[in-house]
């Protein structure tokens, strides 16, 4: 009879995970290399004890506290799962799961926690901040909640949920680790979850806007059966790594088939501090169109933008901005003849537009720049795309991007001050020698295809991270004296 009896309860047990799935993965590097992680960033941006302070606050982390210390070299998993079986979604409730890489086994977690008892499988430990509900009989003792935690048959991983069930099914996740070497955060969205996120979008279009923005978001979630990506912190600086997997047959699938045949900026301008390139058949994306579009609803709504001379050929544009120019139109009054209002409305329909047409493949290879009057860029588009990944040239890519932010804010930092009263230029002046001499960083990306994915990286190097890091500190220095 017992035997039957638990028989019936695995059955439902079953049944009821049966249509629970899980949506989303997050993995993250153990403690010490988020600590490292930390320092490297204090060490970038001029505060070395960002370290020190990452490594308290984290080393108190509820979990550490239940499990003891992370095994070294390991990663930490947060699972989140929905019911795919329920259609309601204001009655979705998603459920997380944590899986821990423990450096003591079972029998140090039981004998840590007394009054936990084994529930199919799983130890159920009571939670410590259960408190009864107002409207509970005081004088009958209340059963507490309990969180369920299962461990890996090797004793190396140990997992924290509200159900037994999804406790033991979130140790399936350690059998295919995502990071990459140097990441020290990479999330996944599954195939579930892309299925999941095209019927919320469908439920609910407002959470994106609504309109066309809401039905670009969904025609994507519909062409991709996943996502991934993570970060890293490294000496080349910060990069973001994306693997995109379409749908066979969709746009997306058509996309990124035909790579540059040759180097895609090196006839560019090369005093420009901004631009890209796309070959022909890139999905997701109207090109200069979409830049034209933003140009025109700029000029609709009041912005007389003679401070931006635009000149397009084919499929070539070159944007050249005059910082003495616009300090002009401001000071003339320009920004006060401008329909914010009008703007705003202007610029979220051509958004919306510019999402509704993610599906669309552009139709010819297009580049565009961005440069200053009287400026040229301490180091050609080409070179610097080079210096910041050095080794895309070998994936064949098909769109790529460079850009100097720091560069671009140096150069024009003297037609700033310049607009300053005599009082102000006084104060701001000596705070100029904060400011790198000359900023040779920059940001990078680019986008290719691998078999089955889409891949695109995108790099801030360290030493544009250093650069923006000083020219933020000296602008609210500068803030602060005026």
């Amino acid at each position: 009879m017992k035997k039957l009896l638990a028989i019936v309860a695995a059955a439902f047990a079953f049944n009821a995970m049966a249509a629970v799935e899980k949506v989303v993965v997050v993995e993250s590097a153990d403690i010490d290399g988020l600590v490292k992680v930390a320092s490297k960033a204090g060490e970038l941006v001029g505060y070395p004890m960002l370290g020190a302070l990452a490594s308290g606050s984290l080393a108190a982390n509820p979990y550490s506290m239940a499990f003891g210390p992370m095994r070294a070299d390991s990663s930490a998993y947060v699972v989140v799962y929905v019911d795919t079986a329920e259609k309601d979604l204001d009655k979705l409730e998603p459920e997380m799961a944590v899986v821990w890489p423990v450096a003591r086994g079972k029998a140090a977690f039981v004998a840590s926690n007394p009054g936990c008892k084994e529930v199919d499988g799983a130890i159920a430990v009571a939670d410590i901040d259960d408190d009864d509900d107002d409207d509970e009989d005081a004088s009958k003792p209340s059963e507490p909640d309990y969180t369920y935690t299962a461990f890996s048959a090797d004793d190396k991983w140990a997992t924290t949920a509200s159900t037994s069930e999804l406790a033991k099914k979130a140790l399936e996740v350690v059998a295919t680790p995502m990071r990459t070497s140097g990441e020290f955060v990479h999330v996944a969205v599954t195939p579930a979850g892309m299925t999941f996120f095209k019927d919320l979008l469908s439920a609910k279009p407002d959470l994106v806007g609504g309109g066309d923005s809401a039905g670009g978001f969904l025609e994507l979630s519909k062409m991709l059966s996943g996502f991934d990506g993570g970060l890293a912190l490294t000496d080349d600086g910060l990069t973001l790594t994306c693997n995109y997997i379409p749908v066979p047959g969709t746009a997306w699938d058509s996309s990124f088939r035909k790579p540059f045949e040759s180097c895609p900026l090196c006839k560019l301008n090369p005093g420009a501090f901004a631009a890209l390139a796309m070959e022909s058949g890139i999905c997701g994306s109207e090109g200069l169109e979409y830049y034209e579009k933003l140009i025109k609803a700029v000029n609709e709504a009041g912005v007389k933008t003679d401070f931006l001379k635009i000149v397009n050929d084919d499929g070539r544009a070159e944007w050249t901005f005059d910082c003495a120019a616009f300090f002009k139109f401001t000071k003339d009054g320009g920004p006060k003849a401008v329909d914010e209002k009008l703007l705003s409305e202007k610029m979220q329909k051509v958004q919306n537009e510019a999402v509704a047409n993610i599906g669309k493949l552009s139709e010819k290879p297009q580049s565009w720049t961005l440069g200053l009057a009287g400026k040229t860029a301490p180091v050609p588009p080409v070179e610097l795309f080079k210096s910041i990944l050095p080794d895309v040239a070998e994936k064949r890519p098909c769109t790529v991007a460079v850009a100097a932010p720091a560069a671009f804010m140096l150069a024009i930092a003297p037609d700033f001050v310049a607009q300053l009263t005599e009082e102000q230029q006084a104060k701001v002046k000596p705070l100029l020698a904060m400011l790198p001499v000359e900023a040779k960083g920059g940001v990078a990306s680019a986008a290719w295809r691998d078999g089955g994915k889409i891949v695109s990286v995108c790099r801030v190097s360290a030493a544009e991270i250093k650069a923006i890091a000083a020219i933020v500190n000296a602008f609210i220095a500068a803030q602060m004296v005026m």
